[in-house]
């Protein structure tokens, strides 16, 4: 742990501390913190899937993780097995990284 001395107000104008043996260390100040963001896992249907079809193509949808035996991901109103999706995450500004091969799509704009 990184420690600076406590000096700031305890020093006179002669420039020594006006009481050495009640300066204390204290700890250097925290790291930033990491910044909250709204990130979600999201997944698509592989064609390969016999479930291929229930969503339109290539459409991401939200999915979340959960202790199952074989169906492991929920969403879409459905249960999926890690096989039959390809997994995203979908960042803040509304585009999608795919997991596997780490390339982002950009976020789909309506029309106006």
């Amino acid at each position: 742990m990184n420690v600076r001395p406590l000096t700031e107000g305890m020093v006179n104008k002669g420039g020594r501390n006006a009481f050495p043996s009640q300066v204390t260390e204290r700890p250097a100040p925290p790291a930033p913190s990491i910044r909250r963001s709204t990130q979600q896992l999201v997944a698509r249907i592989k064609r390969s899937s016999k479930y291929y079809g229930q969503t339109a193509h290539n459409q991401w949808f939200e999915v979340r993780v959960v202790s199952d035996t074989h169906y492991h991901l929920r969403g879409n109103s459905n249960n999926y097995r890690l096989s039959d999706v390809s997994l995203g995450m979908r960042l803040d500004d509304g585009s999608v990284v795919d997991l596997v091969t780490g390339k982002v799509v950009a976020a789909k704009t309506e029309a106006a």
